[in-house]
């Protein structure tokens, strides 16, 4: 199976990943971690969604064959653990959600559709890989998921991935 995203550019996927990985480090910064735990949190963070979206629908997982993906978290990690004091983290954090969320609800239909599955499924592989690394941060984090909090909920996801795929 061809694991690239032959209607998105692959920068969209990079953007994606960044956005999510400065999260997951904002989330070690919350504890006052040190910098390989930044850079784990980033990870697990950044390619957690699109991780689970590749092992069900039996793609290749993206990041596997692509060290840039590390270099992405190491940058995310290096940014926040030397800028993280002067940015409001929970501000920091809900808009930075919002903004992956929509990104990887795309990306993430986007990949499925490409791959030939239906568009419901597509919807839902797409919401699945907007949300799941940040459930993954919270969980790791200790902290009761975003997208049970008032600011963030899963309909922005929903309805970027069925957009998408109305398209």
């Amino acid at each position: 199976m061809d694991q690239t995203l032959p209607v998105l550019p692959p920068a969209l996927d990079y953007a994606g990943v960044t956005v999510f990985a400065l999260t997951g480090a904002l989330a070690a910064a919350r504890d006052r971690h040190d910098i390989i735990t930044f850079w784990f949190f980033a990870v697990v963070t950044g390619v957690g969604g699109g991780t689970l979206r590749d092992l069900l629908i039996g793609a290749p997982v993206f990041w596997v064959g692509d060290a840039t993906y590390l270099g992405i978290g190491l940058a995310a990690a290096l940014l926040v653990w030397f800028a993280g004091a002067y940015v409001e983290r929970a501000r920091a954090l809900i808009w930075l959600d919002a903004l992956g969320l929509a990104v990887y609800a795309v990306i993430g239909a986007g990949k499925a559709l490409a791959l030939g599955i239906e568009p419901p499924v597509a919807i839902a592989m797409g919401v699945l890989t907007a949300c799941f690394g940040g459930v993954l941060r919270d969980v790791l984090a200790g902290q009761p998921s975003v997208l049970l909090k008032r600011e963030i909920t899963i309909s922005p996801a929903i309805l970027a991935a069925a957009g998408f795929v109305a398209l």
